[in-house]
Parts: structure tokens; sequence; C-alpha cells
């Protein structure tokens, strides 16, 4: 049985189950992605830009387009709770304080 495992098979408090981390992406890897990424997004470009191209095919291009601009957008909730019964829900990540 691994040191990070009792006997029954589940993890010690406190150990890490993955010690050595998650495995470093592979220098050809990220030289071949790096090399293709513009020609991929101008391939991209070009779908959204045809005329003739089907508007499903459009719409992913110009989704991915957008999603990949800036970081795709934190999908999050915060809920919180006044002890005289009130209840408020907040939509996104609660930074704006308007009632």
């Amino acid at each position: 049985m691994p040191q990070n495992r009792t006997d029954t098979g589940k993890f010690v408090k406190g150990v890490s189950g993955n010690p050595g981390g998650r495995p470093k992406t592979p220098e050809p890897f990220k030289e071949l992605v790096a090399s293709k990424s513009v020609p991929a997004l101008e391939r991209v470009i070009d779908i959204m830009e045809n005329p003739d191209s089907k508007p499903g095919d459009v719409f992913m291009c110009a989704k991915l387009i957008l999603e990949y601009a800036n970081g795709k957008p934190k999908e999050s909730m915060a809920l919180s709770h006044e002890l005289m019964g009130d209840f408020r829900l907040v939509m996104g990540d609660g930074t704006d304080t308007e009632a």
C-alpha cells in the first residue's frame, strides 16, 4: 500500500495524493502549439467572416474569439444570509454592492 494511503485505501490527512505534482508540458509540444496558434486564429477569422459559412459556425468562431481574447469569465455566485431572515443572492463575483 502506498505511504500516502491508510490500510483501508483512503488518503492520509495532510499527505498529498500527487507529491510530484502535474507533469511539465514538453517544450516541443509548447513550440508546436505556439507555431500553429496564429494560423489557427486566422482560419477561425476566415470562417467567421465568410458569407457562405453557416450561422452556427460563425457564432462558434465569434464565441471562441470572445472567450479567449480576455480569458473566459469566471462563473461564480456569492451568497449571504442575514440573521433576521433576510436572504440576498448576488450573481457574479460579488464586488457590485448595489442593493
